[in-house]
């Protein structure tokens, strides 16, 4: 019942985020919804290839890692720059973000949720699908959920031949 709970409480995130519905003031949401707004925003900043609503869900110290990917950003300008290189290697994709697991543990909220993402490669017109998850650590700032510490872990990826 809680996985339901979670899916439905996700889907309707994501779909007030994209309809600009997503007016609650934030001390009125909980801090598990204030994270899981913040998550939906990230997803509709990466898929629309809009870096200024990518980095607003960021603190400033943050740090971003996939060791799979030999990828390593510290600090708000490096975390742009590899949000920049990564949104300028595809043309067409989509991020489907699933499967949300929060813990609140005083001033810092724990999440794990899983992801799936299809994308045209920018330079060779090529198809990729993958699937992973997401680590995260959340902390306050100026009274928003903002992600300090990312750790993108693909579980696959590959070129695929038909569009997903």
């Amino acid at each position: 019942m809680k996985k339901i709970a979670v899916i439905c409480g996700t889907l309707l995130a994501v779909g007030l985020v994209a309809t600009g519905c997503a007016r609650v003031p934030a001390p009125q949401m909980s801090p598990v919804q204030q994270a899981l707004n913040t998550a939906a925003v990230y997803s509709f900043g990466v898929d629309g290839k809009d870096i200024d609503t990518v980095m607003s869900v960021f603190t400033d110290d943050a740090h971003v890692v996939c060791k799979d990917w030999g990828w390593d950003a510290s600090g708000k300008e490096e975390v742009r720059n590899l949000y920049l290189d990564i949104i300028e290697s595809w043309d067409e994709g989509r991020h489907n973000p699933y499967n949300f697991y929060f813990e609140v543990k005083g001033d810092k909220l724990t999440s794990t949720h899983y992801w799936y993402w299809h994308a045209k490669d920018a330079a060779t017109g090529a198809y990729f699908a993958g699937e992973g998850k997401y680590d995260r650590e959340f902390v306050q700032e100026d009274g928003v959920w903002k992600i300090q510490y990312q750790e993108i872990i693909p579980e696959w990826f590959q070129e695929v031949e038909i569009w997903p």
